[in-house]
């Protein structure tokens, strides 16, 4: 090693390069891994709720019971949790058969069908015939064939065996069939083999599906001596991929031997859901099922591939994914360019000197460029290479919150893909690479005489003060970035103008231009702006740093200030480090408590924090039997519960009744009426912003406690929007409710709030029926969240109303119809569905809110993964510069204590630079951050799934809101106490030494 080589890699300053190498590379692991992790908990939760993963079908001239022990070693493999298998064969019944009296004499064919279960609960006997649509089912059969009698079976309608084997599956396997499978794989493999049998066999087809095995053995042995085998055809789905496309062809399987084995597979997800990706998670599966139908001598085949199929929905979702991710992180290494762009000039800057005494030993600028860039090289590859198990640890940390190893090794094995690999080694050369040139340009501009020459004289010329015109610019950018984020002005309000003029449509256009660069760059241009303003002003920066070493060192804040502006470009650049990375890093935590209370609010007003909701519909008109009915579902709930009823269909009901009548004289009628008991609010959570102007929690506790009070129910903004404007501004006051000149109810209404509580129920029963609410679903990358509010005017009353209303002897209508909704927190007995109730369960829609809040989150991840990085950068910046600063200051130190001024005074004197320094560095992140926190998520708050018509804070009341929550509090004091302590730690450890060599030093001048 020359020496040269000795000097650049020895400087401490070049560790910032390693450190930035960890830095890049570990943005962009973390972004790709981050991108991974939620597309693979996606495929998860697609494939989780699969009825079986895949079926696949053997054949040869054996019976199935014999090939079943053929292939069982195949299906042994560890991939593979369980299996079922189900028995198929064809014989030809040139004599016909007959059914009870039904008679056929033609030539026919038998099929013969073995299915798990199908007896041992649904059918007691010893199996079922398919009949045709006119038999009636679970009728006793007699089968006569070839003079053979079959007396013991079932003869079941064609129409509705798919029921029968459903039911069949669900007792064999436990697992239920909900209505997004449709069907079961009984259902499935019946209803292709009768599909390719009606389509290809001429012959009249009799289907016997039995349950037992021995049954299937003995019926299939008696054909086998009797009855000539007839060739079988199914229907089969072949499934293909590309790097572009899917797709499906449907073809018929002709089986000679007449003699199928069909096998249910049920494999591990961990095992096959591999690569965090859908591409690896589709070539495994493809794989493990050319490996299951590999088989010599046999007639094999992949009958159906569930988990191909639903694979299929992650893929469009994928690439939208990585696009997004790869979006996301253009603001981050755009804040990485701004920052280590500048380390190589101020890095040279410090080695003057000592590339100064190089030249004048007669070593060439080139060599010392070459040599320069080869230093850099090996700093930013050692990091770079470290950076790829940083970014792995990084993103699995941010993304689920704790350390797997399973999962950090699945996440290093994506990470050492070579495109990704060759790209984060691209992205930090080219970062790197873009100092350069003003790098050896300042290196051919230091001269041999420069070595005596005082250290400020080389960093002056790397600040320029005041703004140059593209600062300005970026400044006034910034402007609008903090009046957009604070919904000041917005290119939406201003088309909202009525009537706007010219000018304001085009400065609307203007501003559309603008928003993909503030929904990107805004951030960025901010934190930017204001360190460039910072730098550029160095009196005003040196003012700020007196201020605060005042704290520390009244008498010499000064001097410690302008001790610090003697290193301009270093401080500058310990501003640009300190103040983009605490800024981010604030901005990405606060940003994602942020939207957690806003997800958690729409979580809220759609689910009222309850599990299950209970519905029926009910007729008003014997009150008792209303309450029989919550009793007597009780039974079945396993956990706290309480109760709503709607009285629906008032204007039908209430033929001639007077609308609300107000004091003032505004009168509307209410469509619907909600009455809630006493304790309501205890089991249902309550957004207390669905009311217009007032705490809507504390309105239903009025009314929970007080019948005289009420609560009006009208959607302003949908009301407008459909052009129904039944009223034009919230009501309250005292009102009455008359039948002709009956009074039914005098009431106060407590205000006008914009939808009912726990509103999600309502999409099942009463959209259905009725035109009282609309929903519409906002997607959000693989989940739909659903708008759900009222667009007809209603009521929640106390239910000691209810009697006012439904016992009326001059009621027009003797039906009131309505629903009882039972709200409750805890678990419900599915066999509570045969007695009449339906239950909705509300795990889905919860999934729907997480996976939502999960993909905003990604860009916020990708902050804190630059920031963190660039923190710990910055940290390491100032224990540099703490450190030398010492050493640089040594000599006034000196000049001071010769002076007489007390060890004291100059200890607290290298605190307050150090510390103030410190302070500088990261005190306008903390304040940019605490902003960013609200403007990177409300900036584009419309633009990713939340526009509409009817938007989330019309519907529900919600909106985004700055929120600080107690673990983004503990990181603010420790992003701020930490330079602070280090920097004293440092200055404490090294101060010592600065005394001595102080001493010594004076000694050497008496």
């Amino acid at each position: 090693m020359n020496l040269i080589q000795k000097i650049f890699l020895s400087n401490k300053y070049f560790i910032v390069l390693f450190l930035i190498g960890i830095a890049v590379t570990s943005l962009i692991i973390s972004a790709f891994n981050t991108s991974y992790l939620y597309v693979n908990d996606m495929v998860k939760e697609l494939t989780s709720g699969l009825p079986c993963h895949a079926i696949v079908f053997y054949s040869n001239n054996d019976h199935p019971w014999i090939l079943e022990k053929t292939v069982s070693n195949k299906l042994g493999r560890d991939e593979v949790k369980q299996y079922l298998n189900i028995y198929v064969e064809s014989y030809s019944l040139p004599n016909g058969f007959s059914i009870n009296d039904f008679k056929y004499n033609y030539s026919s064919q038998l099929v013969l069908m073995y299915f798990p279960g199908l007896n041992e609960k649904y059918v007691t006997t010893s199996g079922v015939i398919v009949g045709l649509p006119s038999g009636s089912y679970n009728s006793r059969a007699k089968i006569i064939i070839d003079n053979r009698s079959f007396t013991d079976l079932v003869f079941v309608r064609s129409d509705i065996v798919d029921d029968v084997l459903d039911k069949a599956f669900s007792h064999t396997t436990n697992i239920s069939i909900t209505p997004s499978h449709q069907h079961s794989p009984y259902t499935d493999i019946y209803k292709y083999i009768y599909e390719a049998q009606t389509s290809f066999s001429p012959l009249f087809t009799l289907y016997i599906l039995v349950g037992d095995k021995q049954t299937f053995i003995d019926l299939a042995t008696y054909a086998d001596k009797h009855f000539e085998k007839y060739p079988l055809r199914i229907m089969s789905r072949e499934i293909s991929f590309t790097s572009n496309t899917f797709s499906i062809r449907s073809y018929t399987e002709n089986i000679s031997s007449g003699k199928l084995l069909l096998t249910i597979l049920w494999f591990h997800a961990q095992k096959m859901i591999t690569g965090l990706s859908v591409e690896a998670s589709e070539n495994r599966i493809k794989s493990v099922l050319k490996d299951l139908t590999s088989i010599s001598q046999c007639v094999t085949g992949i009958f159906k591939d569930y988990l191909s199929l639903r694979l299929q929905e992650a893929r469009d979702v994928e690439k939208f994914i990585r696009i997004f991710s790869a979006l996301s992180i253009l603001p981050s290494l755009t804040v990485i360019y701004l920052t280590t762009t500048r380390v190589p000039t101020v890095l040279v800057s410090t080695m003057r000197k000592i590339i100064a005494l190089v030249r004048i030993r007669g070593i060439s600028i080139k060599k010392i460029r070459n040599q320069l860039l080869f230093t850099m090289i090996i700093w930013i590859t050692i990091g770079s290479i470290i950076g790829i198990f940083t970014g792995s640890l990084l993103s699995e940390i941010l993304y689920i919150g704790k350390f797997d190893q399973t999962i950090y090794f699945n996440l290093l094995n994506s990470a050492f893909d070579p495109l990704i690999i060759i790209s984060s080694f691209v992205a930090v050369l080219i970062l790197i690479t873009a100092s350069f040139y003003s790098t050896f340009k300042n290196i051919s501009k230091i001269q041999p005489r420069e070595f005596t020459r005082p250290s400020i004289f080389a960093e002056l010329p790397l600040i320029k003060k005041g703004l140059s015109r593209g600062s300005i610019l970026l400044l006034l950018l910034s402007i609008y970035y903090i009046i957009r984020a604070t919904e000041i002005v917005s290119p939406a309000k201003l088309l909202a103008i009525r009537e706007p003029n010219t000018t304001i449509i085009i400065g609307a256009i203007l501003l559309f231009i603008l928003e993909p660069i503030m929904i990107y760059f805004g951030p960025v241009i901010l934190i930017y702006s204001i360190t460039k303003l910072l730098a550029s002003y160095p009196d005003k920066l040196s003012s700020m740093i007196s201020w605060i070493a005042k704290a520390v060192s009244r008498k010499y804040h000064i001097l410690a200030s302008r001790l610090i502006m003697l290193k301009p470009a270093r401080i500058a650049l310990l501003i640009v480090l300190g103040t983009f990375s605490t800024g981010i890093v604030l901005g990405g935590l606060v940003g994602m408590d942020s939207v957690n209370l806003l997800y958690d609010h729409i979580s809220i007003s759609m689910s009222g924090g309850v599990d299950n909701v209970v519905v029926k519909q009910i007729d008003f008109t014997n009150t008792s039997n209303i309450y029989k009915d919550v009793e007597d579902a009780s039974e079945y709930i396993n956990g706290s519960y309480t109760y709503a009823l709607f009285l629906i269909d008032i204007r039908s009901i209430y033929g001639s009744i007077k609308p609300i009548e107000l004091s003032k004289g505004a009168m509307v009628l209410p469509v619907w009426i909600m009455f809630i008991p006493g304790n309501f609010s205890k089991i249902v959570e309550i957004n207390s912003a669905l009311g217009y102007g007032f705490d809507f929690r504390e309105a239903i506790k009025q009314v929970e406690n007080d019948p005289g009070k009420a609560i009006f129910i009208a959607n302003i903004n949908a009301m407008k929007e459909r052009e129904e404007e039944i009223i034009a501004e919230p009501i309250s006051g005292n009102a009455y409710i008359k039948l002709d000149n009956q009074l039914l109810a005098n009431i106060d209404i407590v205000g006008t709030a914009r939808n009912i509580p726990a509103v999600g129920y309502i999409a099942n029963p009463i959209i259905t029926h009725s035109s009282y609410f609309s929903s519409m679903s906002i997607g959000v990358v693989s989940a739909q969240i659903k708008l759900i509010y009222p667009t007809s005017t209603g009521l929640i009353m106390n239910i000691m109303n209810l009697e006012k209303f439904v016992k009326n002897k001059n009621l027009t209508n003797e039906f009131l119809r309505g629903y009882l909704f039972i709200f409750v927190k805890g678990s419900v007995d599915k066999t509570l569905t045969s007695k009449g109730y339906n239950v909705l369960n509300f795990k889905g829609m919860q999934k729907n809110i997480d996976k939502a809040k999960q993909f905003m989150v990604i860009g916020f991840n990708n902050y804190l993964s630059t920031g963190i990085s660039l923190f710990i950068v910055a940290l390491i910046f100032i224990s540099i510069l703490t450190y030398t600063i010492i050493f640089e200051n040594l000599y006034a130190y000196t000049l001071m204590r010769a002076r007489g001024v007390p060890s004291s005074s100059v200890y607290r004197l290298c605190v307050s630079e150090a510390l103030s320094m410190s302070i500088i560095s990261v005190l306008p992140g903390i304040i940019i951050g605490l902003f960013l926190g609200y403007a990177l998520f409300n900036v584009s708050f419309e633009s990713y799934a939340f526009y509409a018509p009817i938007g989330v804070e019309n519907v529900y009341g919600v909106s985004y809101i700055l929120s600080i929550s107690l673990n983004s509090l503990i990181s603010i004091l420790i992003i701020l106490l930490l330079p602070i302590i280090l920097s004293y730690i440092i200055v404490k450890i090294t101060y010592k030494r600065v005394v001595r060599e102080a001493i010594m030093l004076l000694g050497s001048h008496v």
